[in-house]
């Protein structure tokens, strides 16, 4: 790792901690551990040269009765894949009865897109809810609470708020664009709003500014993907 780092140090890369700001419930500094942005080729990117972010989208559906509140978390692969709670079927994931969780984009399932959290993690930049069923307005306008646990027994916490786009008249729909990383530790505690004997569906977009792929450094590459800030508005 050490290697790697100093490598990717002399290409031009600047690999740091915290940027301050974010406090967890102790008062201690929460990391981003955001990276250093670079191009494919290792060079500083130039505004407008980097690729569209195209988002990560979960699909969270309550398919019996939920009467009350229900919370479970969102990736930390590390745990989830590694006896944690919930079971596994064809790729889905099911947290508790009633409910699963699966991934919105063909040809994947929301399985394989824990265990790429855990080998290529990635930077966050904007987190959109849409939401249909009973109880939508509550479910798209509660806080999920990004957090990290690791194996010491630390852990960090940040809510993300989730508001309206006051440019467009849609209620299904709020954005939060506070930006944190997702990796084995790292996951959202998502709360599932009752359900009122509906069905009940929620979609969530996930847009990254940033992906590691270590297999970059194989080849003289980056290891740093950069993706254009996704905008406040639409998708």
């Amino acid at each position: 790792m050490i290697n790697y780092l100093q490598a990717a140090a002399n290409r031009g890369q600047n690999f740091s901690n915290a940027t301050g700001g974010f406090k967890n419930a102790a008062g201690a500094s929460l990391p981003t551990k955001r990276s250093g942005w670079a191009a494919a080729s290792g060079a500083t990117a130039q505004m407008g040269s980097q690729p569209t972010s195209a988002p990560y989208i979960i699909t969270v559906t309550a398919t019996s009765v939920i009467s009350t509140a229900t919370q479970f978390t969102l990736f930390f692969a590390n745990g989830t894949l590694n006896g944690g709670s919930g079971t596994f079927t064809s790729g889905n994931w099911s947290p508790v009865s009633g409910i699963t969780v699966s991934s919105a984009i063909a040809n994947t399932t929301y399985q394989q897109l824990l265990v790429q959290s855990q080998l290529k993690p990635f930077v966050i930049g904007k987190t959109m809810l849409i939401a249909t069923g009973t109880n939508y307005i509550t479910q798209i306008t509660t806080p999920i609470n990004f957090s990290e646990t690791y194996a010491d027994g630390r852990q960090n916490f940040l809510p993300l708020i989730f508001v309206y786009d006051q440019y467009q008249q849609i209620t299904s729909q709020t954005t939060n664009v506070m930006q944190y990383t997702i990796d084995g530790n790292a996951g959202l505690q998502f709360t599932q709003q009752p359900t009122g004997g509906a069905t009940s569906t929620t979609t969530i977009y996930l847009y990254p500014l940033l992906s590691i792929d270590t297999t970059g450094a194989l080849n003289g590459q980056a290891v740093v993907n950069q993706y254009g800030a996704p905008a406040y508005s639409g998708n």
